[in-house]
């Protein structure tokens, strides 16, 4: 009886620990968005957006979007910033429920229909990686 852990062997275990410590969360990774965001490092900003957004960080989520919708550190792309935004907006979050409602009427009906295929692979992605 224990962990999962003491099932492996001594090596394995502490591989496994190392492992999940060097990971790091979801607000570290927004953490350091926002100073690579400070020091106008936008690619790094962005990458870090993403990783923080895929774990499900409703903020990471909003800002990602924003950083798609200018064009800040990643390819312009007002479809992949409406996907975002809808994720947030699932969560209640007023910013990313504006943000949808003025690009829903600057999408065609397809674009709008393309984000929200995005939006729903990502929510499954999101959720499965986080119930591991």
């Amino acid at each position: 009886p224990g962990s999962v852990l003491s099932y492996l062997p001594q090596n394995d275990a502490i591989a496994v620990q190392n492992e999940v410590l060097a990971q790091p969360d979801a607000e570290q990774l927004f953490q350091q968005a926002l100073t690579y965001s400070a020091q106008q490092e936008l690619h790094q900003a962005a990458t870090y957006y993403c990783r923080a957004a895929y774990t499900g960080h409703l903020q990471a989520q909003v800002q990602l979007g924003h950083c798609y919708l200018k064009g800040a550190g990643v390819p312009k792309s007002a479809v992949f910033a409406y996907s975002w935004f809808v994720l947030a907006a699932l969560q209640q979050d007023s910013t990313a429920q504006q943000a949808c409602t003025v690009l829903c009427k600057h999408l065609t009906l397809i674009d709008q229909q393309q984000a929200q295929q995005l939006a729903a692979e990502r929510f499954e992605k999101i959720t499965l990686q986080n119930n591991k």
